[in-house]
C-alpha cells in the first residue's frame, strides 16, 4: 500500500480561507498530490509538516509550496520514511523537469557527481526561514541557482548531506544570515560552495567530518567570502591540524569553536579578529597550547583580541606543565582573559607526575626556577657540542689532504694494490714527473731525454703511464706511491692547475707520513709571491729546490742537470 496521501480533496476546502498557520505534523503522510499544494490558501504564513514519512516524490511536489506569496516559514523536519517511494503519476515530476539543467542523474545521490544544476529556483518573496532537520532528501547539496528572495535562515542539520558541491548562487541581493549544516557527517566541500555567502553571520558546521578538507592549504579559500561571520562552530569535525591562515578573512568573528576535535596545538592566527569574545578549544588533545610562541609576551600578542572580557576555553585537554608548556600557565596567571579549565584539571610535569592545575599555579615560581636550571644545562650542553664540532671541523680541515690521501690509499689497497717492502728496488718508477700540460714541450725536449735516455731512470708520465678507464685520483696516487721520487716542475701554469696541485699535495702527504723523501721541486719559471699556494710557499722556504735551465742557450747547464739527478737518486 502506498500509505497516506495528501490529496486535493483534503486541501481544497482551505483554498478560499485566510488561514495563516497550518500544521500537518505526525500524519504519516508519504505522498502529496500536486493539486493539493496548488489549492492551499495564499494567505498561509507558517507551514509545518514535521514528523511525516515523505518519500522523495513528495518532496519534489512540495517544492511548489515555496512559491506561496505570503509564506514566511516552512518546516519539513523529522521525516522518518523507510518506504521506497513509487512514481505517483507524471505530474509529480513536473517541477524537477521544468528546472533541470544538463543531463538528469538517474539517482538523486548522483547529484554531486554530474553536471546537474537546479536553475531559477523560485521562492516566495516573503519566505524568511526554511527548516529541514533530520530529513533525508538527498546525500548531496548540488549546484542551485535561486531567484531573488528574502530567506534569512536555513536549518539543514542531521540530514545526511555527505557532500556539498554547490555553489549556491542567488540573483539580486541575498539576505541569508544563518546557516545550520551541523551533524551531517559531511566529508567533502567544494572550494566554491560558500562563494556567495557573503551575508552569512552565523555558520554552524559542527558534527561533520571536514578535518582533512580544512587541513589542505589550498582549501584556505573555502571561507574567503564569508567576511561577515560572527559565529563559526566547527566542533566535532575530526580536525587534527590547521593552517595559520585558515580564517584570515574573518575579521568580524565573535565566537569561534573548535571543541571536540583532535588538535594537539593551536596554530591558527587570530590576531586580526578584533571582535573575538569566545574561543573554544575544549575537549581536544592539546598538550602545548602553541609550539611557536616562546615567551609570555608572545602569548599576550597572540590572544590580545580576547582581552576585553574574552573567554578562552581549554577544558578537557591533556596539557603539559613541563618547561615547554610553563610559559602558557605563567601568562594565564597574569592575563585578564577569562580562561576556563576544569577545577580538577591535571597536567604532567617533566618527571611524569600529574599535578592539579590549581596547585601548579601556586608553585609556578618553583617550577620556573627548575626550568631555568634545565635551560642553563641545555645551553651548556649546546655550547659543548658546538665546541667539539668546531674542533672536529678544524681538525678535518687542517689534515684534509692527509685524510683524503689515506682514504684513497685505503681504497687502492682494497683493490689489491700494496708494495711488498719500502726499499728502492721495490718501486715501479724512479721518478714521477708532475708538470702542467703547458710546460709539456720543455719536459719532453729536455727532462725526459736526460733522465730516461741518458741516465736510464724509470720515469712515470701521466699521458703515457696512467691506466685508461681508472679515475685520475687513483692514477695519481698509484704514481706517487709507486715512485721513489715525485719531481714537481713548478711554473705559473703549474700552480694554476687543479690536478698539478693535487699531485703536489699527495706527494707532500706521502713524504710526511711515509717516513721517506718523496718530493723534489724544480722551478721552471719565476713565480709571483702573491699567487703561490701555502703548501708550495712552505716547501720553498724550508727546502732546497732546483732552478731549471732556460730553453735554448742555458739548456746545457750541466750543474743544474747534475743537481737534478742527485736529488732524484739520493
Amino acid at each position: 500500500m502506498p500509505g497516506v496521501i495528501l490529496s486535493k480533496e483534503q486541501t481544497q476546502m482551505l483554498q478560499n480561507t485566510s488561514l495563516k498557520i497550518l500544521s500537518l505534523d505526525a500524519n504519516q503522510i508519504q505522498h502529496v498530490e500536486l493539486d493539493s499544494v496548488m489549492t492551499l490558501p495564499k494567505s498561509l504564513v507558517n507551514l509545518s509538516v514535521q514528523a511525516n514519512e515523505f518519500g522523495r516524490s513528495a518532496f519534489l511536489t512540495l517544492s511548489a509550496i515555496f512559491q506561496l506569496p505570503n509564506l514566511e516559514q516552512i518546516d519539513f523536519s523529522y521525516q522518518c520514511s523507510n518506504y521506497q517511494a513509487f512514481e505517483f503519476g507524471r505530474r509529480q515530476k513536473r517541477f524537477i523537469e521544468d528546472n533541470k539543467s544538463g543531463p538528469r542523474p538517474e539517482r538523486l545521490e548522483d547529484l554531486c557527481y554530474s553536471s546537474f544544476k537546479v536553475k531559477n529556483f523560485a521562492l516566495s518573496p516573503s519566505l524568511r526561514s526554511v527548516i529541514s532537520k533530520e530529513t533525508e532528501i538527498t546525500k548531496c547539496i548540488p549546484a542551485i541557482e535561486f531567484q531573488e528572495n528574502s530567506v534569512e535562515r536555513v536549518y539543514l542539520s542531521k540530514s545526511s548531506l555527505y557532500a556539498w558541491k554547490g555553489p549556491i548562487t542567488m540573483k539580486g541581493t541575498p539576505n541569508l544570515t544563518v546557516v545550520d549544516l551541523s551533524d551531517n557527517n559531511c566529508r567533502k566541500v567544494s572550494r566554491n560552495f560558500f562563494d556567495y555567502g557573503f551575508t552569512i553571520e552565523i555558520l554552524l558546521l559542527a558534527g561533520n567530518n571536514l578535518g582533512l578538507t580544512f587541513a589542505l592549504t589550498q582549501n584556505n579559500r573555502i571561507f574567503q567570502n564569508l567576511t561577515r561571520l560572527r559565529i563559526l562552530d566547527v566542533s566535532r569535525n575530526n580536525i587534527e591540524e590547521l593552517d595559520a591562515a585558515f580564517l584570515k578573512d574573518q575579521i568580524m568573528l565573535e565566537h569561534l569553536s573548535f571543541s571536540k576535535n583532535y588538535l594537539k596545538s593551536f596554530t591558527l592566527s587570530i590576531e586580526h579578529m578584533n571582535k573575538l569574545k569566545h574561543l573554544d578549544l575544549s575537549h581536544n588533545r592539546i598538550i602545548v597550547v602553541s609550539n611557536v610562541l616562546i615567551s609570555k609576551q608572545d602569548f599576550g600578542n597572540a590572544f590580545s583580541v580576547l582581552q576585553q572580557n574574552g573567554t578562552l576555553d581549554i577544558r578537557a585537554n591533556p596539557l603539559e606543565c613541563t618547561c615547554r608548556g610553563i610559559l602558557f600557565w605563567q601568562w594565564a596567571q597574569e592575563t585578564k582573559i577569562r580562561i576556563l579549565y576544569n577545577i580538577n584539571l591535571t597536567c604532567m610535569l617533566d618527571n611524569g607526575q600529574d599535578i592539579v592545575v590549581t596547585n601548579l599555579l601556586r608553585n609556578l615560581k618553583q617550577i620556573d626556577g627548575s626550568c631555568k636550571s634545565k635551560l642553563l644545562l641545555i645551553i651548556l650542553m649546546v655550547v659543548l657540542i658546538l665546541t667539539i664540532l668546531s674542533f672536529c671541523v678544524a681538525f678535518i680541515y687542517r689534515y684534509r689532504w692527509e685524510i683524503r690521501y689515506r682514504w684513497f690509499l685505503f681504497k687502492l689497497k682494497r683493490k689489491g694494490y700494496e708494495r711488498i717492502a719500502e726499499t728502492e728496488d721495490d718501486f715501479k718508477y724512479d721518478v714521477f714527473l708532475s708538470y702542467a700540460d703547458e710546460d709539456g714541450s720543455y719536459v719532453h725536449r729536455n727532462i725526459m731525454p736526460y733522465l730516461e735516455s741518458e741516465k736510464n731512470l724509470r720515469v712515470c708520465l701521466h699521458e703515457r703511464d696512467f691506466t685508461p678507464g681508472e679515475s685520475i685520483t687513483s692514477n695519481i696516487l698509484r704514481a706517487v706511491h709507486g715512485s721513489q721520487r715525485t719531481l714537481a716542475i713548478v711554473s705559473p701554469k703549474y700552480i694554476e692547475s687543479h690536478w698539478c696541485m693535487f699531485e703536489f699535495r699527495m706527494a707532500s702527504v706521502e713524504q710526511a707520513f711515509g717516513d721517506r723523501k718523496v718530493i723534489v721541486v724544480a722551478l721552471l719559471q719565476n713565480l709571483t709571491v702573491s699567487n703561490i699556494p701555502p703548501e708550495v710557499m712552505h716547501y720553498l722556504r724550508t727546502n732546497s729546490y732546483i732552478e731549471l735551465p732556460k730553453e735554448g742557450i742555458d739548456t746545457d747547464d750541466q750543474h743544474a742537470w747534475s743537481a737534478l739527478l742527485t736529488s732524484i737518486t739520493t
